[in-house]
């Protein structure tokens, strides 16, 4: 019997060495050598369940997902993540769970169904806040936030994002790089740029904290973007050739190409096209003999532009053309209606014009259609067709004027949820600034009371041994002695009264309404009653409140037995605990 167990044991311990060793291979490879990284993942996935271990089950599969991604093999992928999702609910690992709504989120995004990858992202984030793992909580959020930017919903947008700032405000936790760069895109998105740099910064001061890299090499990139957008390409220069810098102290050769791709634009908007056509000769021997499709539509694009500006048309053209096809492959809507205008103007060709513009409208990319109706416009005037050539003028300047008043409204809406998140910032504080001072009041408050009851209890002692000698001395002198010992136990009593009242003023202010609470539950308690539950409130003894109060210890145990049967306490019920409750 112990030997087939052994077998078993050792067996299940060479499929976890096999299995990591996989995903080793996984890890390096992805990018270079899909196809091979694919099929041992399947080899992983068996050996994972032949030991039914469930998280590197899920590992294996959410990887061979990935790899599927980058093949484009869609259909395959999205059906090992949802064999994997109904793993993940069917089992105990609810982590588990929240990693494969990510894993089909990132899914939905790479094809660009932006709806239904937030859906995911949503599911995501709520199951990071149900384990209290705000900081996952919070870059889900973010994510969620870039979906509604691709969307176009750039108030939904920042709306999610001040959620996220919220949550670490609260939580006290530090903001991630992925919440700082999202909300920079947002306000890139409205061009709100210096909002957008000093956000970017923000990110990029983080990034450099945590020494990571790869985050650094993103943040520069986007930061190159903003500032070659807005047309200063010597800065964009400097900051791609930083991100190029970093790009140097890690493996990620894909990510290089965007880089590279980025540096040659910056270059050819400079006119330093050697330099340009270098960067681009080092990213196509990255790409090249590689399926990294997506990264090779970049170049194509990158090339042609830079085979415009050489004066290379023909070339441009060749390379366009190459590019409309493969975004037509990999499904990159946006390229495509870029691809098919720069084609149209190259070629003056109103068919293909007429493409980008359907295409367009199809996909919701408004951005590009007024571009498309004037390269119409100087199509038609050029080949004198002046009617077609009016109506595509027209409708440029509508369209134009259409984008601007959406713009300008989803500015506005932008600066009505910052505004309105500044305000619930300020109101938080202020809150929280008011909670800490009646905290420090009433701790100010209680440490007086409690002062103030340790100086009463010793002086009610002195004045009790006095009382108590004095009527002792009273049976051993005359008449006059005793008038003046009488007036030492009357000046006795009125000391202890005083203390009484300055206790019993600092009691109220601390307990607040607890003793009206009491009298209105039991209104038939008297006087000393009550000062007894007052002092049992505030954690005295029988022997510390017979001390202030001048009665015996025996005389309080009879009022706290009155006070039991006028509260009406079961047996097994405390007075501190029944006085706790309220």
């Amino acid at each position: 019997m112990a030997q087939p167990i052994l077998k078993r044991k050792l067996a299940r311990s060479h499929y976890h060495e096999r299995i990591k060793e996989i995903h080793e291979f996984a890890v390096k490879n992805h990018a270079t050598d899909p196809e091979r990284v694919i099929d041992l993942l399947q080899e992983a996935i068996d050996l994972s369940r032949e030991i039914n271990d469930i998280p590197m089950l899920l590992k294996s599969m959410y990887r061979r997902a990935y790899g599927l991604r980058v093949q484009l093999r869609l259909d395959e992928a999205l059906c090992v993540l949802h064999s994997a999702l109904k793993i993940a609910e069917n089992s105990e690992f609810k982590s588990e769970t929240g990693i494969v709504y990510n894993n089909i989120a990132h899914y939905y995004y790479a094809l660009g169904k932006y709806s239904e990858a937030k859906d995911f992202f949503l599911k995501h984030s709520g199951i990071y806040a149900e384990l209290g793992e705000y900081q996952g909580q919070v870059e889900s959020l973010a994510t969620v936030a870039l979906m509604s930017t691709h969307e176009g919903k750039l108030s939904e947008a920042l709306t999610y994002c001040q959620q996220g700032f919220g949550i670490c405000e609260s939580h006290g936790i530090e903001t991630p790089v992925h919440l700082l760069y999202n909300t920079a895109t947002i306000y890139s998105n409205v061009g709100e740029i210096q909002k957008a740099l000093e956000y970017y910064f923000a990110a990029l001061e983080i990034a450099e904290r945590l020494n990571s890299f790869t985050l650094q090499a993103i943040t520069l990139g986007a930061i190159s973007t903003v500032y070659q957008e807005n047309g200063d390409a010597e800065v964009a220069l400097e900051y791609s050739s930083r991100a190029l810098a970093l790009h140097d102290k890690f493996i990620n050769p894909a990510e290089k190409v965007l880089i590279l791709a980025m540096m040659a634009d910056n270059l050819e908007s400079l006119n330093r096209l050697d330099e340009a056509e270098s960067h681009l000769e080092q990213a196509w021997e990255i790409v090249r003999g590689k399926n990294l499709r997506p990264k090779e539509l970049r170049l194509l694009i990158a090339s042609a532009a830079l085979a415009l500006k050489k004066g290379q048309d023909p070339e441009a053209l060749q390379l366009l053309q190459n590019a409309l096809v493969l975004a037509e492959e990999i499904q990159a809507n946006r390229d495509k209606v870029k691809i098919l205008l720069e084609t149209g103007k190259l070629s003056s060709s109103a068919e293909l014009l007429m493409q980008a513009l359907q295409t367009a409208q199809e996909i919701g990319f408004k951005a590009s259609v007024p571009e498309i109706y004037h390269a119409l416009y100087d199509h038609y005037e050029r080949s004198g067709d002046i009617q077609a050539a009016f109506d595509n003028y027209k409708l440029f300047h509508t369209v134009k004027q259409e984008i601007h008043g959406e713009d300008a409204i989803r500015r506005m809406q932008v600066v009505m949820v910052q505004h309105e998140a500044e305000k619930a910032r300020k109101d938080a504080l202020n809150m929280r600034l008011k909670s800490e001072l009646l905290e420090y009041d009433a701790r100010v408050r209680i440490q007086q009371l409690n002062d103030l009851k340790e100086d009463a209890i010793q002086k009610n002692q002195v004045l009790s041994e006095i009382k108590q000698n004095t009527q002792e001395a009273l049976r051993q002198h005359g008449l006059k002695q005793q008038q003046t010992l009488r007036t030492i136990i009357k000046t006795a009593e009125e000391g202890a009264t005083t203390f009484w009242q300055q206790l019993e003023d600092r009691s109220r202010l601390v307990e607040g309404e607890f003793a009206e609470k009491i009298l209105q539950i039991c209104p038939d308690l008297t006087p000393t009653e009550l000062r007894i539950i007052l002092l049992l409130k505030n954690g005295m003894s029988n022997k510390e409140i017979s001390h202030l109060l001048f009665l015996a210890e025996r005389t309080i145990e009879y009022h706290r037995t009155l006070i039991r049967k006028k509260l009406q306490l079961k047996r097994t019920d405390t007075i501190m605990a029944y006085l706790n409750s309220l």
